[in-house]
């Protein structure tokens, strides 16, 4: 399976910016409280220089965090997972190993029903000798039990 990933980390960026928004924010109170207070024309000239420069950087910050707000609004996750065809094709038996497989498992089967056959075989030759001893004792038995009963009665 592949996988690939991309993007970009933006929260740094986006803390730094915002902090700075909020230094020229207070640069800004400043050089108005300046222009206020100024005296001279060359201090009011000053003045208002460095509070448009300011308001300048400003607009520059806010549009740059404008543009990671909509990044971050338009943000797309997309997910590509693919399977490598060798591996896809490694999980199947060819037909010829499936043959083997059966041929394995039949062979495996008639093992188990000859070890079968053996046991019942090995088992035949202790029963068949017993069987007929009680086969000929219940035979003798019910010849002499008449006989028998009659001598007891």
């Amino acid at each position: 399976m592949a996988e690939t990933t991309n993007a970009k980390e933006i929260t740094e960026e986006y803390t730094n910016i915002e902090a700075e928004l909020a230094l020229l924010h207070r640069n800004e109170a400043q050089y108005q409280a300046l222009l206020g207070q100024a005296a001279s024309a060359g201090a009011i000239t000053e003045a208002s220089s460095r509070l448009e420069t300011t308001r300048a950087e400003i607009n520059r910050v806010q549009g740059r965090i404008n543009l990671l707000n909509n990044l971050t609004d338009l943000a797309t996750i997309g997910v590509s997972l693919t399977v490598p065809a060798a591996a896809a094709q490694a999980d199947r038996p060819t037909p010829v190993e499936v043959f083997e497989n059966a041929l394995e498992y039949s062979a495996t089967f008639g093992y188990v029903v000859l070890s079968i056959a053996a046991v019942l075989l090995a088992l035949a030759l202790w029963l068949v000798p017993m069987a007929l001893i009680g086969l000929l004792g219940w035979k003798v038995a019910r010849q002499t039990l008449p006989a028998l009963k009659a001598k007891l009665l």
